[in-house]
């Protein structure tokens, strides 16, 4: 295999695993669970497991729908130079959780 194709892959699953981490943090601070998150954009549990594992890479579809979600509930990601990322959480996404979580 040639080295650019290795370091292509290896960048795509890098920018597979800062995608799932995303998914994981944002689904965390609202308090949904994968099953709530799968609804919430028509795909299933397992579909959101296999993202936020990074064992696939998530269509187009997928991530406007995601991408949504987190301007609506103000949850803002910034990728970082190094391959890290920043998060910006607006109080109204844990006021989300909160309502959930009382209303169980």
């Amino acid at each position: 295999m040639s080295t650019n194709r290795t370091r292509h892959r290896q960048v795509k699953k890098s920018g597979q695993t800062a995608f799932a981490a995303k998914v994981r943090l944002a689904r965390a601070v609202l308090g949904w669970s994968q099953t709530d998150l799968g609804h919430r954009i028509g795909v299933t549990q397992r579909a959101i497991h296999k993202l936020e594992r990074g064992e696939t890479e998530p269509r187009r579809k997928t991530v406007d729908a995601l991408n949504e979600i987190w301007r609506v509930e103000k949850i803002e990601f910034t990728d970082r130079r190094d391959g890290g990322l920043e998060v910006n959480i607006h109080p109204r996404a844990f006021r989300t959780a909160d309502v959930k979580a009382r209303s169980k």
